[in-house]
């Protein structure tokens, strides 16, 4: 009879141990899942978020490229445009993007309007075509 129960103990402890090796590795893979989906949330949010900058950049490029194309296509109907007249137009573009600092104007590559002019006086009448 002793030796039913050693017997029955034995596989009793067997069986515990079996059940808590299972339980460990269920842990362990649950672990991992978790990891990897909490990583693959985080990617998402990432690209998420990338995409709002990203848009955020283009349209503020596109403002900018299309503010300085309207600027253009005046000044080339305007080719006698002043300098007072220039900084109206600069400071009008300059004053909705804050993103610009300064406005040049170069016919010929040789800049003859620039707003601001403080800071700038030394650009004016720069020839794009003689400056490496």
């Amino acid at each position: 009879m002793n030796k039913i129960i050693t017997i029955v103990e034995k596989y009793e402890l067997f069986r515990t141990f079996l059940f808590i090796l299972f339980a460990i590795a269920a842990g362990v893979i649950l672990e991992k899942f978790l990891t990897e989906h909490h990583l693959q949330d985080q990617q998402i949010t990432a690209t998420n978020q990338l995409a709002s900058v990203k848009s955020s950049v283009e349209s503020a490029v596109n403002l900018n490229l299309n503010l300085v194309e309207g600027l253009t296509a005046f000044i080339s109907a305007n080719p006698n445009l002043s300098q007072e007249d220039f900084a109206k137009l600069a400071s009008a573009i300059l004053d909705k993007n804050p993103a610009l600092r300064n406005i040049a104007a170069a016919p010929d590559l040789v800049i003859r309007n620039m707003y601001p002019i403080k800071g700038n006086e030394a650009a004016i009448v720069l020839d794009y075509n003689k400056n490496e």
